[in-house]
């Protein structure tokens, strides 16, 4: 498998079982994305078709030498909440490699692959967050907006 392959990403977090972030980018510019990575969650899902370059930088900047390592790895003595990262690509719908995290928030020997895909999720939330916020924005004036009429 190589990044060429890919055509959607999708992101999840979780923190003791609550949704934190959930993210689908698409090849073709549709992105989703629900949070930001923190709780309390805003609660509100947006979704658009951006420019494809969003997607185009995260893939440019995955590292290949990841996809041997896909799996669910699991850190046995959880210090603070539960949290749960995972992250999919996938072609078609199907999925080409999956990774998942459950370890605690102040777990901090958590690995390499962690961290690496920690940042990963970073520069996802940073490349949306303009959109992101001004679509949260837009919601609530919409909101504010019917509550006046």
């Amino acid at each position: 498998m190589n990044k060429d392959d890919i055509d959607q990403i999708r992101i999840e977090i979780e923190c003791d079982g609550e949704s934190a972030l959930s993210m689908m980018l698409h090849r073709d510019g549709t992105v989703g994305r629900s949070g930001n990575g923190s709780l309390p969650r805003d609660g509100v899902a947006v979704l658009g078709v951006l420019d494809d370059k969003i997607f185009h930088t995260l893939i440019d900047s995955l590292d290949e030498r990841v996809f041997p390592h896909a799996g669910a790895y699991e850190i046995q003595n959880k210090i603070g909440k539960s949290v749960m990262y995972s992250i999919a690509f996938l072609r078609k719908e199907k999925p080409l490699a999956s990774f998942e995290f459950r370890m605690g928030f102040e777990n901090r020997d958590v690995g390499n692959l962690v961290s690496y895909f920690d940042g990963f999720i970073q520069q996802a939330v940073a490349l949306t967050n303009d959109w992101h916020q001004e679509s949260l924005k837009k919601k609530q004036e919409e909101d504010s907006q019917q509550e006046n009429a």
